[in-house]
This record gives structure tokens, C-alpha cells and sequence, in this order.
């Protein structure tokens, strides 16, 4: 596989390599190589393991605990389910991860609620509402870090139009699937950008490491987190997958 960024500063480029079982699609490894413009190749390896049943239990060095009902329950460093430095996750009756917390780091755990729509195709992220405050949140002082989704009804779905994230307004482009692929601010400026792949394996795009536009086309460097993926999915930055909702 292998992708290209062009920006002003020059291309950036991945190549990753994969490896999977004999006679199966089965992933066991990749190894990578990442290019910036003016910068140090940077290469990494990461493995992958499984369960007798075939569910991923570890990701490079991140391991995967799963409860009774077959969900992941926690995912951190360590091979112990009992260890509590890691990141735990509550399902509801629908399936649907209504609450994840974070005690990785020291003191209290940083947590995220998820609040959901049902819409007869499926489950609709309506916001997620954080315990802690970003530095550069634009949000009412004393307020925490929320995001909330407007959404557009149409025959295929509800289409994502616009977010409120931490204070600050964007528009959501969307594909014809009603996939998020860019955000902007209410300058016109683009903020936030997920480029089309064959698997969406590809991470979004930010100020701080450029967009796939014309050297011409505008910049914008303010951090934006922005976790929505296809529709009824969430990315979680700890394990590199997507939640779904309703789905094992």
C-alpha cells in the first residue's frame, strides 16, 4: 500500500507492507514507512494477535480485553484484564458504547459519553460530552469538551451538516454516503480532512500536517478533533479501530 500527500513544503509518502496467514486473509503484520518533507524516514512494525474464537487480542503493543457479551471491555498496555490503567468501555442494551473512560494517566479518569439516535436504519451519533477541558477549547469557562452533530434527513440517512465542537461552529462536507470528509470554520477554512481509501484506513488530515489541496488553497492550524467515520462508526485513537454501534 502506499499513499501521497502533496503539500507546499514538498510529499509526504506511506508505504506499509502486510503480511497474513497462509491460505486465510488473516492479518498478521505490517511494516511501515513514513516520509515527511525535511524529515528522518520513520519506520515501525506492529503485529497482530488473536484468540482461539479469532477476535483480535493485541495490536502492536496494545491488548484487547472482551466481556461475555463478545465487545471489547478494555484496551491498554498491559496483558492483565484486571489492570485498571486502561481504557473501559459500557455498552447499552442496543449495543450502542455509551460511556468510554480513560485511566491511563495519573488521577481522575478522562471519560467520554456518547449519546445516540435511532432512526430506523441505524444508530446516529447525536454528541459526545467529555469530563475535562482541552487548552484551547473556545467553549463558556468551566465548560468541558463536548461535540454535538446536526444532521440533515434524507432517503439514504441522516447526513452530518455541521458540528459544534468545544465551542467553535464547522460545516460538514460529506461524500454520497454520507461519510464526513472535511470540516471547516466559519472562515471558509479548512480544519479538518479525511481523504478517500479503499478501506479507510487513511487518518485524517489537520493543520499541523497539511491537506491534500493546491499550494494556493487555504490553511488552517487549529487542532480540531473530529472522531466521526462512516455512518454509525467512531474512531477511538487508543486502539486505531472504529466503533459500531449495534455491531459485534
Amino acid at each position: 500500500m502506499h499513499y501521497s500527500n502533496a503539500l507546499a513544503s514538498g510529499t509526504s509518502t506511506l508505504q506499509r507492507n502486510y503480511q497474513t496467514a497462509a491460505g486465510t486473509n488473516r492479518l498478521q503484520s505490517y511494516a511501515q514507512t513514513l516520509q515527511r518533507p525535511g524529515s528522518a524516514a520513520q519506520n515501525s512494525n506492529v503485529t497482530f494477535s488473536y484468540d482461539a474464537a479469532g477476535a483480535l487480542v493485541k495490536k502492536g503493543d496494545n491488548h484487547l480485553h472482551y466481556g461475555a457479551d463478545g465487545r471489547i471491555a478494555k484496551a491498554g498496555e498491559y496483558a492483565d484484564a484486571a489492570d485498571a490503567r486502561a481504557v473501559s468501555y459500557v455498552y447499552n442494551a442496543l449495543g450502542q458504547r455509551v460511556l468510554k473512560s480513560d485511566a491511563r494517566g495519573a488521577g481522575q479518569p478522562a471519560t467520554l459519553q456518547t449519546l445516540y439516535a435511532e432512526d430506523g436504519i441505524g444508530s446516529t451519533v447525536l454528541g459526545q460530552y467529555a469530563n475535562q477541558r482541552s487548552a484551547n477549547s473556545a467553549a463558556p469557562a468551566g465548560q468541558s469538551d463536548s461535540t454535538e452533530i446536526i444532521y440533515l434527513p434524507t432517503a439514504s440517512g441522516p447526513m452530518p451538516i455541521a458540528a459544534e465542537i468545544n465551542g467553535r461552529l464547522y460545516a460538514i462536507h460529506t461524500d454520497h454516503l454520507n461519510t464526513p470528509r472535511r470540516l471547516t470554520n466559519q472562515q471558509g477554512q479548512v480544519a479538518w480532512q479525511w481523504l478517500i481509501s479503499g478501506f479507510g484506513e487513511v487518518r485524517p488530515t489537520t493543520g499541523d500536517r497539511g491537506y491534500g489541496q493546491t499550494v494556493s488553497g487555504p490553511s488552517y492550524a487549529q487542532a480540531v478533533k473530529f472522531d466521526l467515520r462512516y455512518p454509525g462508526q467512531v474512531f477511538d485513537e487508543e486502539t486505531g479501530q472504529v466503533s459500531e454501534a449495534g455491531v459485534r
